[in-house]
């Protein structure tokens, strides 16, 4: 493997993609690109809030509903274009995240075909971690975030933890919307509106890899890595 590279993991909320990005992007030497995090950044950023568009879309992200397809398109595809103009590989999480976004219509393109465009078809490659919804909802309610590592503390059900165990930075929650109720919501919108990616890839003749993400992170990261190579 190189650094021209794209990979792209989806996944119902917990299911890991994050985790899985982080050590995928550092074992094939490629830039972590997590959408939700970034897109959530950016519509809390009261400069960025110059319209009626972006204030909705602001909170919308705050009730958990999935934003505008071409807001998400304009906003990520420019990133990647900056990204591989700078010979950069690239890991995706949480994003395409409906069919729409990821192969588009006659007038948009989609960043599945954005991806071909820049980084040739047989290098992009798209990994679809599953997880069953009680597990879903028990990782949401339970997850703490180290804030200067950027990655989910595991392990921590059953223990008092506040600081890092790595940094010693205090724990936060990951985000607001990681309540039981909003929790709900977005798995059922992940059923609704992401899920039918499945078919989406396979019509476009994309072979996914189909990974179960309930395994300790190490597991399900090794299963992953024999899937790509």
């Amino acid at each position: 493997m190189e650094q021209n590279l794209a990979l792209v993991l989806f996944g119902p909320p917990g299911s890991g993609k994050g985790t899985q990005a982080s050590l995928l992007a550092h074992h094939f030497d490629l830039i972590h690109y997590d959408t939700g995090r970034f897109l959530e950044k950016f519509v809390h950023n009261p400069a960025n809030l110059k319209t009626a568009k972006l204030k909705a879309a602001h909170a919308a992200f705050d009730r958990g509903d999935l934003l505008d397809s071409d807001i998400v398109l304009n906003i990520v595809t420019n990133q990647i274009r900056r990204l591989h103009a700078a010979g950069f590989g690239i890991v995706l999480s949480g994003s395409p995240r409906r069919p729409f976004e990821a192969f588009g219509d006659s007038k948009t393109v989609g960043l599945i075909t954005f991806l071909e465009r820049l980084y040739g078809r047989h290098r992009v490659y798209v990994v679809e971690l599953i997880i069953p919804p009680d597990a879903s909802l028990r990782r949401n309610q339970t997850r703490l975030l180290d804030p200067l590592m950027n990655l989910p503390i595991m392990g921590t059900a059953g223990h008092r933890l506040t600081t890092s165990p790595f940094t010693g930075a205090k724990l936060t929650r990951r985000r607001a919307i990681d309540n039981p109720k909003i929790i709900r919501e977005r798995l059922e919108e992940y059923r609704r509106e992401t899920k039918p990616l499945e078919e989406a890839f396979k019509e476009h003749g994309y072979r996914l890899i189909r990974v179960d993400g309930s395994p300790l992170p190490y597991r399900v990261f090794a299963s992953i890595l024999r899937r790509i190579k």
